[in-house]
């Protein structure tokens, strides 16, 4: 089976909220609106979904599927890009072989 290849990018660093560092990591995740990512927060948590939107207030939204059990409607989670730590997306067949 072959092997699954994702692309990881670390967020920005703390103190660089409105700095070129932040504005460079919201232009390379806005690059990924529609397709699922995973986000890791900084606290640690892990958030999966497609990603909806990313704001120019600096909001990420993210749609999460639901679950059939327990029964669980999709769900809107909206976290500021300050607390993403990194996010990974999966690479298409067409682009990990190259």
């Amino acid at each position: 089976m072959p092997r699954k290849h994702h692309r990881h990018h670390n967020g920005p660093p703390d103190g660089y909220h409105n700095g070129s560092q932040c504005d460079q990591f919201c232009s390379e995740l806005k690059k990924y609106e529609g397709q699922f990512i995973t986000l890791r927060t900084r606290s640690g948590d892990t958030i999966q979904g497609t990603m909806e939107e990313v704001t120019d207030s600096g909001l990420v939204k993210i749609i999460q599927q639901g679950m059939l059990s327990p029964f669980m409607d999709d769900q809107l989670t909206v976290i500021r890009i300050i607390d993403i730590e990194h996010f990974t997306v999966p690479l298409s067949q067409d682009e990990s072989s190259s």
